[in-house]
Formats: structure tokens, C-alpha cells, sequence
């Protein structure tokens, strides 16, 4: 503090400090003068010394705690921390002595006018000074600074705040109700509380006391108007549920300016849970009017809505009572049914055996999420998909000619719409699949009769006859309508399949191949060396379009359809120009592969009905082409004197030719100009070889061949 009570012989420097004489009856401060007059009248004297602002380190720093109490009474009063600085500025040391002077010592004295300037101050609020303390404690301490300057001469600084509660744990174990269950249940609880911010004048008065009862008594007060039985079997863990109880509490508890930052709950005791969610798939025998056992399968799933419904139902082995339950729906409601009646009239009765193992279930509090609920009687098999074949069983079916009967397999995949339709045949005890089966099988029959068997056989899968539907089209049709029109049912897929006769048989034995034919082109005049050899595969594709009856009356082999196709090149060829053969331009070489492919299709289309593919068609060396082909591996010399050699023995055969033609003129004299051109174009070779010492042959950079093709 800057002010100390001394006693009237003490020293002092006087540069730090002044000496202040109070008359502490009066309160007031004394000169030199005034003070040895009051001393001789015995007047009771306080003597003080005080420093001042002239040494900045004349300052007085520290803490204190002054209670304050609502006037008029209000059972509430608070703490209030202070905590200041002090300085006396010069020219105010009486002053201040003066205004401290009435206490034990200058601090209590000090602190006796600040709790006073307090209550001054709360007095002449206009709202409840301790409700409204943390929005005025600054104008509180602005006041306070005003007063110390005013009355008692001290510059003041003042930091003002109240204490509050630290973070406390409440553990806890108590019993607690239900919203919709009277009986006790045990809870073991565990809750943190911090300070309420929105609340903390309640927090500071209430700061000393334990909060164990209120939050019991509003955990409690919570549980039983907002949780139910079964939200705190299944839901106290999750978050949600958390959430929502911190909230709700906290509502509760601020009152004593506490708030949650933690909890957890734990039942303690009590019966076992029951299960949350429980399914079955339970069957019951039922014998139905004719004496025969019908099995019915029921599966449920069952979710628990009310724990507390489940409780006061008592408990139970749950497995056990839903196949009692399920037993019992399933006798009452089918009893004296028929077989019929399970089939064509089961809804109504699942309807009635679904509701009471609903109202059975909400009894002990579960709803019956899902129900299935299915007598097993194979009529039932056929709501789904299921096949119909004919392949295991291969039927004939005669077609307009007797002596041409055909073979198909039918696949059916389908499924009935409902047993309305076919309640006859049920009622009669028939197999609706066999009754379907043999519709279709039916409906095959009835349209092969009125086809001839080339139709079948040439258009079953395609057709070039305007307006005319291929056999397969016309044949699923003809199904689809006999299995919808007598039995309602819904199609997916229908194949029909050509199966296996002597024709099939005989047209994949044909098609199975795959043949080289070869025909060797002999040339007018025999002593030419220019004959052609052509080779090429084939292989037998189809009946043609237009081919039943060749077919049918060759009903050909392999050997024949080759014989025939060798034949047809070679009879094409007797009158073709055949020097061209060897020695024509490539554009030429197309035409033949096209000339070879074309007669030799339409002859095997013509002899015998089939479409054939021809191909890798190409022509041998003739002699003189292997001839030239051989010199090139060979040095120059040794091809110029093999050439020279070739032009003597051609000048040779263009003599004999041309006596030939004198002695008999019919004969053409075509090939006489074609053995002067090869003469002529070998001794030009020889010519450039004896001028440049270098071979070229005639066409040595591209010697003709009838390259491979296809057709």
C-alpha cells in the first residue's frame, strides 16, 4: 500500500515519503501546528506515512475479495475478486490519509470504502446489480476509479471478476422411470459439468455446492417425460440420443449455472434384451380335404418397436413363440381347404394369416416388417420362369411329302400369369407344364403338315419369298399363341432347332469338307509348251435357294460336286485363248479367277441344288515360265547360252509350223506370229548381253502367274 501507519518518533526519508498527522476522531488532517494544539488537548492522533506519485515506484499492486449481499435480502450474495494498482499523486497525501484513518489499518480502511462506493453503486443501479454483473462490472470499476480519486485522493486501476466452479464429475447410481413403463429401472450415471456461460452468476453462487442432487433429480424428471422403454434399451449409445438428453439436462440444470460437457448412461440390472430384430422360416404341415399333406412355408422378420409393451407381456423364448403363433394363423385359416382352394383362393387366406401374426407380434411390441408366406405345391414353381423342351424326346412331324418327314426341338421359357386361367386343368389334377409342352408340340405339327419339306429345309431361318415369314418366325409365333391364348402365360424366350435327318445329316457331311479340285488347260497345238495347270479349294455352304429338287435327286458326295467342278472349268476353257494363259497382263488374270468361280458355281448350283464357296485359286508355272525362273539362280553366261539353245530349238518348231500350214491351210496360223514374238524378244536379250555383258529375260521383273483368289 502507499500509505503506512507509523508510529510519531518514527524516521522517514524524506525524499520518498511524506508524514501525514490525522485527528482520528475528527478525520481530518493536521498542519504542524494544528497537530501540537491537538496533542496538548490530549486529542487522540494517527500518524501516516505516505508516498507519492514524485517516485513512480511509489506504487501499491495486489488482490482482495469483498462480499457483496442483496439489500433487500434475496438469499444470494457473491464474491467479487479485486484486484487493483495504486498511486497517490503529490498534493494528495492528506487526503488520503484522512479517508483511511477510521480502520484497524489503511487496507482494511481501504477496502471498507471500496465495499461501501460497491453498495453506493448497486443501490443506484436500475436492474439487479448481481444479475447484471458481468454486463456493468466495467462501469463498476469506472465508478469505483472516480470515488478513490474523489474521496480519498488515489489513482486506481481495477480489474473485477467473480470466482467460479472448476470442471467437476458427478458419478451416480439411482433408480429412474419410464414415459411408458412404471417400473423401476437402475442407472448408473456418469456426468461432467462445466460452468453454464450463459449463466454464470448461478454458477459463481452456486460454486461450493454439490451438484449430485439436482442432476439426479433432473435426469430422473427427464427419463420419465421424454424416454421411452425401449429408446433407452436400443438408443442410449448412439449419439443422437445423447445429443438430445445434454440438451434437455442442461435446460434443467441452469438454474445452478452448470452445464454438461459429458455423459453416459448404464442400465444396471433388469431382464435380459430382447432380440431388436428376429426372423424365422418356419413350415407347417397342413393336410388338406383330399388327405394329402401340404407343407407351408412361412418366413418373417420382426422388429422390436416397444420394449416396454415386450416387458409387461412378460417373458418368453422368443423362437418358440412365433412357431407356436405361426402354427396356429396357418391351421385356423386353412382349415377344410382344398387343393384347389390353396391354389386358385390362397390370397385371401395369406391376407388373414399375415394379420394375425401382425396383431400377435404387436402384442409383445414387434412389427411384422416382412411376411412371405407360400404353400409348397409346385403350381407355385410355375409363377416364376421355368423351361419347356421337347430335345430330350426328338419328334418327328411329317411335312406336306410323306416320304420328307422332318426333326425339331422346341425350348420354351415362360412362366403363368396367375391360376385363373387354368383352374380346369388344376382342378383336374393336370401338369400344366406337360399341357403346355404338348400345345406346343401340337401347334409344330399342325403347321409342318402344310409346308413343303423344301421350305422347311431352304427357309427355315431365312427367306427371299415376298410376305413369306421364315419357318423359325412362323413356327415361334404359332407357339407364343397356343401357350398365351390356352394358358395366359407370359413368354421370354422361344428356340426352335433343326435336329438331325438323312438330309441334315448328308448337308453337314458336305459342308464338313473342305476340297482341292484341278484342272490341267491343254493347248490346241501339242507341241507348245504353254499347257496351264489350276488349282483351288471349295466348300459346300448351303442348299441353294432354288436347289431342293437337284438336291433331293442327286443327293450328291463329295467326289461328285469335285468332278463336277474340275469338269465345268475344263469345258470352259476348250475355247478360251489359252496364250494368254501363259503370257497375258493381270487385269487379264482376273477375269479368269472370275471365269472359274463363276462356272464352276453355277454348275454344282445347277447339277446339284448347293451353294459352294471357291477359293486360293491359282495357276501353275507353264514349262518355259519354270524354265525362265530357273535361269535366274544361274550366272549370265550360263542363262545366255540356255537361251541361245531355247532360240534354236524354237526356230525349229517355226519351220515344221510353217510347213505344217502350206501342206494343210485350215490350220490357224495364230501360233506362227506368237514363236516369231518369242524369238524376237530372246535374241534382243542376246543382243543386250553382248553389248553390255548383262542378261535380261523377257518379263524377268514380273513373269506372269495367275495369282491366288477368291469367289
Amino acid at each position: 500500500m502507499v500509505i503506512h501507519e507509523v508510529s510519531e518518533q518514527v524516521g522517514y526519508d524524506r525524499n520518498r515519503y511524506r508524514k501525514v498527522v490525522v485527528d482520528a476522531v475528527k478525520q481530518k488532517a493536521l498542519d504542524a501546528l494544528e497537530a501540537a494544539i491537538a496533542k496538548a488537548f490530549g486529542r487522540r492522533l494517527r500518524y501516516y506515512l505516505v508516498s507519492n506519485s514524485s517516485d513512480p515506484l511509489n506504487k501499491a499492486a495486489g488482490s482482495f475479495q469483498i462480499a457483496f449481499k442483496e439489500d433487500p435480502p434475496g438469499n444470494r450474495n457473491i464474491d467479487i475478486d479485486i484486484k487493483y494498482s495504486a498511486l497517490c499523486p503529490h498534493g494528495s497525501e492528506k487526503k488520503l490519509a484522512a479517508s483511511v484513518c477510521d480502520g484497524a489499518n489503511p487496507m482494511e480502511a481501504f477496502q471498507n470504502l471500496l465495499a461501501r462506493w460497491i453498495h453506493r453503486f448497486a443501490e443506484s443501479a436500475r436492474t439487479s446489480f448481481i444479475d447484471s454483473f458481468f454486463n456493468i462490472k466495467d462501469q463498476l470499476a469506472s465508478a469505483l476509479k472516480a470515488k478513490a480519486m474523489d474521496e480519498a485522493g488515489l489513482a486506481l486501476s481495477l480489474e473485477l471478476s467473480l470466482p467460479l466452479p472448476e470442471r467437476l464429475t458427478v458419478t451416480d447410481m439411482f433408480a429412474i422411470h419410464f414415459r411408458d413403463y412404471d417400473r423401476e429401472e437402475n442407472l448408473s450415471v456418469k456426468v461432467e459439468l462445466i460452468p453454464d456461460q450463459n449463466n454464470l452468476i448461478a454458477a459463481h453462487i452456486n460454486r461450493t455446492a454439490y451438484p449430485k442432487q439436482p442432476v439426479q433429480e433432473a435426469i430422473q424428471r427427464y427419463f420419465a417425460d421424454y424416454i421411452t422403454l425401449h429408446s433407452f434399451y436400443f438408443d442410449s449409445t448412439k449419439e443422437d440420443f445423447k445429443r438430445d438428453a445434454v440438451r434437455r439436462l442442461n435446460d434443467s440444470l441452469r438454474k445452478i449455472g452448470r452445464q454438461i460437457a459429458f455423459i453416459s448412461f448404464e442400465r444396471i440390472g433388469g431382464l435380459t434384451l430382447p432380440e431388436e430384430t428376429f426372423s424365422v422360416r418356419h413350415p407347417v404341415s397342413h393336410i388338406d380335404d383330399d388327405s394329402r399333406p401340404v407343407n407351408v412355408r412361412i418366413t418373417a422378420v420382426m422388429e422390436l418397436q416397444d420394449s416396454a409393451r415386450y416387458r409387461i407381456s412378460g417373458s418368453r423364448e422368443l423362437s418358440q413363440w412365433v412357431r407356436k403363433q405361426i402354427e396356429d394363423a396357418v391351421n385356423a385359416e386353412l382349415f377344410g381347404a382344398s387343393y384347389l382352394d390353396l391354389i386358385i383362393d390362397f390370397s385371401p387366406r395369406e391376407a388373414r394369416i399375415k394379420q394375425r401374426l401382425s396383431n400377435a407380434a404387436y402384442g409383445i411390441g414387434y412389427d411384422l416388417e416382412q411376411q412371405v408366406v407360400v404353400p409348397e405345391m409346385e403350381p407355385y414353381d410355375w409363377l416364376d420362369y421355368f423351361e419347356i423342351r421337347t430335345e430330350d424326346a426328338e419328334q418327328e412331324f411329317q411335312t406336306s411329302e410323306a416320304r420328307f418327314p422332318v426333326k425339331v426341338s422346341i425350348v420354351v421359357n415362360s412362366k403363368l400369369r396367375d391360376f385363373e386361367s387354368v383352374k380346369k386343368p388344376l382342378n383336374d389334377r393336370k401338369h400344366i407344364p406337360t399341357e403346355m409342352k404338348e400345345k406346343a408340340v401340337e401347334s409344330v405339327a399342325q403347321f409342318l403338315r402344310t409346308i413343303s419339306p423344301e421350305r422347311f429345309y431352304v427357309r427355315f431361318s431365312q427367306t427371299q419369298t415376298p410376305g413369306e415369314r421364315s419357318v423359325e418366325e412362323e413356327l415361334k409365333a404359332r407357339i407364343k399363341t397356343a401357350l398365351t391364348h390356352n394358358f395366359k402365360a407370359v413368354i421370354r424366350d422361344i428356340f426352335v432347332r433343326v435336329e438331325e435327318t438323312e438330309i441334315t445329316k448328308l448337308l453337314d457331311k458336305l459342308k464338313s469338307h473342305r476340297e482341292t479340285f484341278q484342272v490341267e488347260v491343254t493347248q490346241l497345238n501339242p507341241d507348245q509348251n504353254y499347257d496351264s495347270i489350276f488349282r483351288g479349294d471349295f466348300r459346300v455352304v448351303a442348299l441353294d435357294y432354288k436347289g431342293w429338287e437337284s438336291f433331293v435327286t442327286s443327293m450328291p458326295e463329295i467326289d461328285k460336286i469335285k468332278v463336277c467342278i474340275e469338269t465345268s472349268i475344263e469345258t470352259e476353257f476348250r475355247n478360251h485363248p489359252q496364250t494368254s494363259a501363259a503370257y497375258g497382263d493381270p487385269d487379264w488374270y482376273n477375269q479368269i479367277n472370275e471365269i472359274i468361280i463363276a462356272c464352276a458355281s453355277a454348275a454344282v448350283r445347277r447339277d446339284f441344288g448347293l451353294t459352294v464357296t471357291i477359293d486360293k485359286v491359282r495357276r501353275d508355272l507353264t514349262r518355259i515360265e519354270a524354265v525362265a525362273r530357273g535361269l535366274r539362280i544361274q550366272s549370265d553366261e550360263e542363262m545366255a547360252k540356255q537361251i541361245a539353245e531355247q532360240i534354236t530349238e524354237l526356230r525349229k518348231k517355226l519351220v515344221d509350223s510353217i510347213v505344217d500350214s502350206i501342206i494343210d491351210p485350215s490350220l490357224d496360223k495364230e501360233y506362227i506370229g506368237d514363236i516369231n514374238k518369242q524369238i524376237s524378244d530372246l535374241e534382243a536379250c542376246m543382243d543386250e548381253f553382248k553389248r553390255t555383258g548383262k542378261l535380261a529375260l523377257p518379263g524377268q521383273a514380273d513373269i506372269p502367274r495367275l495369282p491366288e483368289s477368291s469367289g
